[in-house]
């Protein structure tokens, strides 16, 4: 374990002081050097690019965020400067990263007129344009692909949402929120999706303290996506936080977050975050036993849901509902609810939570 850590932080340790070694190879480091100095400047120019990923990609990421073409690519495979997994993953070795890091930090603005921040910023936009794209194949009979091509780029993922956190960047965690919170809630994912949360959670609102935004009005941007952003986050980490047990962290999440809507003129944004904040909040106090207090909670979220644009979370609110008044001993009710969101389900394709619904009726049968 001590030489694996001691690789990654520096190529250095490779060398060599063999006597019959020439001095031009007794370092790593220096032997990157000379093959790094036959390269081109659109190679060169790539592999520092390609040093923004962490652990896997796939082509078209690379194409996306470097701009070399895929005949390019397999020239840099041939080279040897880049691997390729059994099923088709393009990575680099982590000496040779560690390599590419570093020339990317010192040497490619120089180089290109380019920033490492330019580079960072198409890597982030290009995951979450990937998870946006995954939302409605989540929410339907795709879900399983969705899920897979997710978990491939998990390590990617983390790391164009930290970077996202650095730079406040709303668009991308508008894109990236559900996703992110579909596949660590189905994957188990929950406590590093709880850190992503809270660190995306603390850098907004300490951004909307330093614009003096804290609860803006409707209209005023950026408070205002700002502000349906964060309520957003909050609630979805919300979700997740019974998982681990924290039912208070939960329900304080939900508070938070309809404290920010409500500040909020009535949009279709606003409406939708108040749905699913008060849906949210009404399966915590379901999971808390106070089942009035729920059903009172997910009602009112199931009547902003019924319509054709958010079906998917209609059948949410139904399911919910269901447990809730199974509690309270309307078991006709439940039935109703739990028959609804199977349907809703079967419509979109939806297998996962449509099978707990049938579930829980069968055990009502």
């Amino acid at each position: 374990a001590l030489i694996v850590h001691e690789v990654q932080r520096n190529l250095e340790i490779l060398r060599t002081e063999t006597q019959d070694v020439p001095p031009r190879h007794r370092s790593m480091a220096t032997v990157f050097e000379q093959s790094w100095r036959l390269l081109s400047n659109g190679e060169r120019s790539t592999l520092r690019q390609l040093a923004i990923f962490v652990g896997t990609f796939d082509y078209a990421a690379a194409q996306a965020v470097t701009g070399a073409t895929l005949p390019q690519l397999a020239t840099l495979i041939d080279k040897s400067w880049i691997a390729a997994t059994p099923t088709g993953r393009l990575y680099l070795h982590e000496l040779v990263r560690q390599f590419t890091q570093e020339k990317l930090v010192g040497e490619h603005q120089l180089a290109t007129g380019e920033t490492e921040a330019a580079v960072q910023r198409r890597h982030s936009q290009w995951y979450g344009e990937l998870l946006h794209r995954m939302e409605p194949l989540l929410q339907g009979q795709d879900q399983v692909t969705a899920l897979q091509q997710i978990r491939a780029e998990r390590t990617n993922i983390w790391a164009a949402w930290q970077w996202a956190v650095t730079q406040h960047a709303v668009p991308f965690f508008q894109a990236a929120a559900f996703p992110l919170w579909y596949a660590a809630d189905t994957l188990g994912w929950f406590p590093e999706a709880i850190d992503a949360y809270t660190a995306a959670i603390n850098a907004l609102r300490a951004k909307m303290v330093g614009m003096q935004v804290g609860m803006p009005k409707a209209g005023e941007a950026p408070g205002l996506a700002m502000s349906l952003i964060l309520a957003e986050l909050l609630t979805y980490q919300a979700i997740l936080y019974p998982r681990c047990g924290q039912l208070a962290q939960a329900q304080q999440n939900c508070t938070e977050a309809l404290v920010h809507l409500q500040t909020l003129s009535t949009t279709p944004q606003q409406q939708f975050g108040m749905a699913l904040a008060q849906m949210i909040h009404g399966w915590v106090l379901h999971d808390l036993a106070e089942d009035e207090a729920a059903v009172t909670a997910l009602a009112a979220a199931r009547a902003i849901l019924d319509g054709p644009q958010h079906r998917w979370w209609l059948g949410q609110a139904e399911l919910l509902l269901g447990l809730a008044v199974h509690s309270l001993g309307r078991h006709d009710e439940a039935k109703a609810h739990f028959m609804a969101a199977a349907q809703i389900w079967q419509a979109l394709g939806e297998q996962r939570f449509r099978c707990f619904a049938l579930g829980r009726l069968a055990e009502l049968a």
